[in-house]
């Protein structure tokens, strides 16, 4: 079901950026302290402090010798997800993380969290372990990674009924394995200092949380967002890592939006409307007063199952009597449907001579394609002003829904969801944009020898956090540079960055 998807997905959202240390540098997380930094927005003052140590790097020359995204003509034929897929064929995948959990005692996850510091690791087992997975990238990730195309062979748009939210995709848990195996080799790499290694695996892991997101439903994009996730972990690592080279236009040159959620937000936003196939055409249907109301008894059944699906209601398990009470529930709102209808511009004899039935289907789909594109629209603002308008907009959802409006209730099933998937992408967006900041630190670090006083006086512009809409909140604190800002409710964080001596 795609609430379990959903689920289980939700779980990688809440990745942030993890600690590392080199035999250089170490990256200490503080969690869950008070921080009332200079200028912060008032959304919440708890959350994480970073501290690390980077070299001072000058910008790469040329510009581009280390790319995160491969020019086109360095792009093959094909389609990346066929690889991806022929991946598990041979258990190329399970076989290496079954060896790699024998050999740490069951730790190896442990060495890619927060907590864990490269002096906690045994680098013999983490260099055993990851070597486990040469083979594998070498013979299908790294080709997948070249390749053009990234076609899942699913046609979304064309799923209909109870497949719009029932279809299974077990593919998509096998993304997530691949994603760890790459970091894992990518933490080795910074280690041992082969930066030219990591970032090739920066690379392919950038590009598979993209290739995922492609197949456009929303827990899609939310394990793709996950996976850009682990790969900005990996990035991090990197900086801190001893006169690491400097990352700046090659964090620049990733897309942006680094997911592009467009067309899985456009597909949820039909998702109610396609739920109810015989009636997407409703202005050209003609059934009989008897085909109205068995097909009225048939999708408020459905409806009561969706909502206990989607918890978004107190009934109990699906079973007929649920079926029966959103019958009920149907008909209860017929007289405010009817009326709706007549001011829609309706002709009142014409809709006076429907059967009750098909007048409370009529105006739920009027009422799904309606408030259907009222959700399109925080697609497609800025995210703070998209952030205040969902708000709005689930009030008033959820009034309309008190109303027995089963429009309204078919729309609001679905729309916590889609804003998870924005807010999920600016976290992501942000994390990159603030690393960008800390490459153009270390950049006037190398050429002026000391931090600068505000990020205008930097020479390599930065962007601003995506949360906001504002430049993030930086000042200069005993001699560190300090960048903080919001990310949510209880989420501040706060980046302590020095430069080595």
């Amino acid at each position: 079901m795609l609430t379990q998807q959903l689920k289980y997905a939700s779980l990688w959202i809440s990745i942030v950026f993890a600690s590392c240390s080199t035999s250089f540098a170490q990256i200490d997380v503080i969690e869950g302290r008070t921080i009332r930094p200079h200028g912060a927005s008032p959304v919440g003052e708890y959350g994480s402090i970073y501290k690390l140590t980077v070299s001072p790097a000058k910008q790469a020359s040329p510009a581009f010798k280390y790319r995160l995204v491969l020019p086109p003509h360095e792009t093959v034929p094909g389609n990346s997800i066929t690889h991806y897929l022929r991946s598990d064929g041979e258990k190329s995948l399970s076989n290496p993380w079954k060896y790699a959990e024998k050999e740490s005692d069951n730790k190896v996850y442990d060495w890619l969290s927060l907590e864990t510091k490269t002096a906690d690791i045994p680098l013999d087992k983490l260099k055993a372990c990851s070597e486990g997975f040469d083979g594998y990238v070498e013979n299908h990730i790294r080709r997948a990674a070249m390749c053009r195309d990234a076609d899942w062979g699913i046609a979304v748009e064309d799923f209909r009924g109870r497949e719009t939210i029932e279809f299974l995709l077990p593919s998509v848990q096998q993304t997530r394995q691949i994603a760890r195996a790459l970091m894992l080799q990518n933490r080795l790499a910074v280690i041992e200092k082969r930066y030219d290694d990591a970032v090739d695996l920066l690379r392919m892991t950038y590009k598979l949380g993209r290739d995922v997101n492609e197949m456009g439903f929303l827990v899609t994009s939310l394990v793709g967002t996950a996976e850009v996730g682990m790969a900005n972990v990996g990035a991090l690592h990197l900086i801190a890592g001893e006169d690491s080279p400097n990352l700046y236009w090659a964090l620049q040159e990733l897309p942006t939006p680094i997911i592009d959620q467009r067309r899985s937000l456009r597909l949820e936003a039909s998702m109610s409307l396609r739920l109810f196939p015989e009636l997407m055409n409703i202005e050209n249907v003609d059934y009989s007063d008897d085909q109205w109301k068995k097909l009225l008894m048939k999708y408020t059944k459905e409806v009561g199952e969706y909502m206990t699906m989607f918890q978004s209601s107190n009934i109990g398990s699906p079973n007929d009597n649920v079926g029966m009470y959103s019958f009920g529930f149907g008909l209860a709102g017929y007289a405010s449907a009817k009326q709706r209808m007549i001011e829609r511009g309706y002709d009142s004899d014409k809709v006076a001579s429907m059967s009750v039935s098909q007048v409370i289907l009529t105006d739920a789909i009027l009422d799904i394609r309606y408030f259907a594109q009222e959700q399109e629209k925080v697609f497609y603002l800025p995210y703070p002003e998209a952030r205040a308008f969902a708000d709005r907009w689930d009030k008033e959802i959820q009034k309309q829904e008190s109303t027995m409006r089963l429009g309204a209730v078919v729309a609001g099933l679905l729309s916590p969801a889609a804003f998870n998937v924005r807010t999920a992408v600016a976290k992501r967006q942000a994390q990159l944009n603030l690393m960008i900041a800390i490459e153009s630190l270390r950049h006037h670090a190398a050429v002026h020898g000391s931090l600068p006083k505000t990020l205008k006086d930097l020479e390599l512009p930065v962007r601003n956090n995506p949360m906001t809409g504002e430049a993030f909140n930086y000042s200069l604190e005993s001699g560190k540079a300090v960048l903080t800002y919001d990310a949510g409710p209880y989420q501040t964080q706060r980046y302590e960055i020095s430069i080595k001596e």
